[in-house]
């Protein structure tokens, strides 16, 4: 089988009684063919242009094989798509299906469903709705923000602001950040893992206020505390501060620079953040 198959995956609460996932392990010949043929067999089957079909389990209900399957949309476009030109939303569905089938092989090997029981429902355990403004987001559904926002436009922004008030309205680190990155405001997150500015992340080495001279967070900014907790020098700090500051840009892989002038911390201050994808070397 040249799919990859999803693994751990589990029945939502509100799953059909009587449905149970088959771990692959235990799968029969015939699961394997059903896994195997179901994409052949169902190319062009769907009228229109609605949400394709990701196999995620073989399974079984009323003692016939089934095969779970997972659909992703964003709500209110037409077709049921993931992105439609100069429309926006962000209220991502993610739904399960059932496909039931025969309970015995066909003699000619050919698979192909008898009934598609379970069509759009709540399946498997994170099936539902999405609020991409207002709420975090499994990892595995990132890949969903970035069809449904390919691009920034000045209708984006607009509808960022309108719904979200502004980027940094935006409640999940790695949306936030995306959606920074992509309107050109890449020094507001993580050039890693696209968490914004702000917010720690397992690439943040320090952020930085230049102009208070404090050191708010990041990795190293035990290393800088135990340092100076070390030294027995009167205004270590001080000196210590200056040569921190200058040994993160040298270890850093990215920096930028934010803030401006004059300000309270926190404001407009004056800020660098340092981030590292080998954060071992970097300490």
């Amino acid at each position: 089988m040249a799919d990859s198959i999803p693994i751990n995956i589990k029945l939502h609460e509100s799953a059909p009684k009587g449905l149970s996932i088959v771990p692959e392990s235990e799968w029969t010949d015939y699961d394997k063919a059903i896994w195997d043929q179901f994409d052949e067999f169902t190319d062009g089957l769907w009228m229109g242009e609605p949400p394709s079909h990701g196999k995620m389990a073989i399974g079984r209900m009323a003692e016939k094989p089934v095969l779970i399957t997972r659909t992703e949309y964003a709500d209110g476009l037409d077709g049921m798509g993931l992105w439609e030109s100069d429309k926006f939303s962000h209220t991502l569905v993610v739904d399960g299906n059932v496909f039931l089938y025969p309970e015995s092989p066909p003699k000619d090997n050919v698979v192909i469903f008898d009934e598609w029981i379970e069509i759009y429902s709540t399946i498997l355990e994170e099936d539902g709705e999405y609020d991409l403004f207002k709420e975090k987001i499994p990892d595995d559904f990132f890949w969903c923000v970035e069809e449904m926002y390919p691009e920034c436009t000045e209708g984006l922004v607009r509808y960022i602001n309108d719904e979200a008030g502004s980027f940094e309205g935006i409640v999940d680190p790695k949306v936030r950040g995306y959606l920074q990155v992509l309107c050109d405001d890449a020094s507001k997150a993580c050039p890693y893992c696209k968490t914004s500015v702000g917010e720690v992340c397992e690439h943040l080495l320090a952020h930085i206020d230049l102009t208070f001279r404090d050191i708010q967070m990041g990795a190293a900014e035990d290393v800088f505390y135990k340092a100076v907790e070390a030294s027995n020098e009167e205004d270590a700090g001080s000196e210590l501060y200056d040569m921190f500051v200058e040994a993160c840009r040298e270890v850093a892989e990215v920096y930028e620079a934010g803030g401006e002038e004059d300000g309270a911390p926190g404001y407009s201050s004056v800020t660098e953040t340092y981030w590292s994808d080998d954060m071992k070397t970097a300490l």
